[in-house]
């Protein structure tokens, strides 16, 4: 898991600093023999290993620093100025599945809050100002770069392969062996009830239906769909989710441990990318979003 990740890049960029070290003290000795090619090759390959270590080691603390420079806001999250509303429970249930992603696009930096950036909003279908032609190009070229999604043939393609419950596999998943998970919630004032009784996981479910969630309110946004289209899709997506997950608790502690699957092996980005979604769950909990009326507030 990401805790093995972490050990596993500090190993490596030990190992290569040992390596590199003895390879220096044995090269007389290689180049008395005539090898000091082949010996001054081999320094080469290991010091180039313990450098891009050493630089993704400084891109971590870099990507922090920045990270901390910025916080979530639940204000910024909501929109004013709705074009697509929350007309029934279906809607509401999956603009608040999708919020768990979204709400950590309403930054604000500390050193600069009047910046004007992406607003991730979470009371509404649209994610980002449905009037700007600007962000709705962005969306799209989001789209094809992230997705390769071009068209809305290719979409619906996508959103049916995250909503294939063949898929849809439960791992066995107890708190008390996975104690990473525990320290990242702690870190980031989490608490579930439900977390200690925990046996199994079904975080592939909850990760690939809250994604495809979130592309069929991108396409929306950029009017890759209609509403009428996105109508087609929320029933079944609402079905899913209570077939497989009991609560909305159950959903998030799922989504979150999927979060932390799908972010292992970036060592750079991994840990930001975790514990950001993991704050911005904890900003919705504290202003009680999951219970209220989206239409009201």
């Amino acid at each position: 898991m990401y805790g093995k990740t972490f050990k596993q890049h500090v190993g490596r960029t030990i190992l290569s600093a040992i390596i590199v070290a003895i390879l220096f003290c044995v090269r007389p000795f290689f180049a008395a023999i005539g090898g000091d090619k082949l010996i001054n090759l081999v320094i080469g390959v290991f010091l180039i290993v313990l450098i891009i270590n050493c630089v993704r080691w400084i891109a971590v603390v870099c990507v922090k620093f920045i990270w901390k420079a910025s916080s979530i806001s639940y204000e910024k999250a909501l929109n004013r100025n709705i074009h697509f509303k929350c007309t029934d429970k279906t809607t509401q249930f999956l603009v608040k599945v999708g919020a768990l992603y979204s709400i950590t696009e309403a930054n604000i930096d500390k050193h600069n809050q009047e910046e004007k950036s992406k607003k991730g909003f979470i009371n509404c279908l649209e994610v980002r100002d449905y009037e700007s032609k600007d962000e709705k190009e962005t969306i799209l070229a989001s789209l094809g770069a992230s997705w390769e999604i071009e068209d809305k043939k290719g979409l619906f393609e996508t959103v049916q392969q995250l909503m294939d419950q063949n898929n849809f596999t439960t791992t066995e998943f107890n708190i008390k062996q996975n104690q990473w998970f525990e320290k990242i919630l702690k870190k980031n004032h989490l608490q579930f009830d439900s977390i200690k009784d925990k046996k199994s996981s079904k975080h592939i479910a909850a990760f690939n239906l809250q994604r495809a969630i979130l592309l069929l309110r991108e396409a929306l946004t950029c009017d890759l769909i209609s509403i009428e289209e996105f109508d087609r899709f929320k029933e079944e997506l609402y079905s899913l989710i209570n077939e497989e997950f009991k609560s909305i608790e159950e959903f998030i502690i799922d989504y979150l441990i999927g979060v932390c699957y799908f972010y292992e092996n970036k060592v750079v980005f991994g840990p930001v990318s975790i514990n950001e979604r993991a704050n911005g769950i904890r900003v919705l909990i504290e202003n009680d979003y999951f219970n209220k009326d989206l239409n009201t507030i």
